[in-house]
């Protein structure tokens, strides 16, 4: 009886205090990714002079693309890697608590 416990029982019970304490700590992520955007600012030709910091958005696609404005919203972009003075053409998303 003793050999049946600890060969068959015991680890079963080892398995599932395995997997019920894994699943105990796993967190879930709620942080939402947010980066800086930028209005872009555009000469008289209509071509990217530079970069203006505006709101936080995200990384994390989503169906809202990151606005700034209610009446007539602006487009915010972000800066690819490394960040250059005028290159803000990055699609950014709004973030979920906006």
């Amino acid at each position: 009886m003793k050999t049946f416990f600890f060969k068959t029982v015991l680890p079963v019970l080892a398995l599932v205090l395995a997997i019920t304490s894994s699943l105990a700590f796993t967190s879930t992520n709620n942080e939402v990714n947010t980066v800086p955007g930028y209005i872009q600012r555009l000469d008289q030709h209509g071509e990217l002079k530079g970069c203006d910091e505006s709101i936080q958005c995200s990384n994390t696609p989503s169906e809202i693309i990151c606005t700034v404005g209610i009446i007539d919203p602006i487009q915010v972009f972000g800066k690819y890697s490394p960040p250059s003075p005028t290159n803000c053409t990055k699609l950014l998303f709004r973030c979920p608590q906006q």
